[in-house]
């Protein structure tokens, strides 16, 4: 069984929940390199380190510190499956609309 080792909604000193995880932006601002590994990561769910390197082409131990990064940044959850280290991309929540729910009585 899967054991998260980052919180599935993390929640702030005040009990409010945050907003880590990936969105467009974020994305965006990644180096090339980075946002060519998510994106592959997006389409295969989880993946292992040896993957990652296999991927990529670099070392396990270039591959690890860019897996690290991307962990530290909230990007990527890691997830321990028995002895093994798995990741996969933190999508962050659709942000709902602030709008009031009748804005469309108001404009007529």
């Amino acid at each position: 069984m899967n054991q998260d080792r980052i919180d599935q909604s993390p929640t702030d000193s005040s009990g409010h929940q945050t907003d880590i995880g990936l969105n467009m932006l974020d994305m965006m601002n990644l180096p090339d390199n980075l946002q060519k590994l998510v994106n592959w990561m997006m389409r295969q769910k989880n993946v292992t380190l040896p993957e990652v390197a296999a991927h990529t082409g670099e070392s396990e131990e270039v591959a690890r510190t860019q897996l690290e990064a991307l962990v530290a940044q909230g990007v990527v959850q890691e997830l321990e499956e028995g002895e093994t280290l798995r990741y996969r991309p933190r999508l962050a929540s659709k942000q709902r609309s602030k709008l009031s729910t009748n804005i469309w009585q108001n404009l007529e």
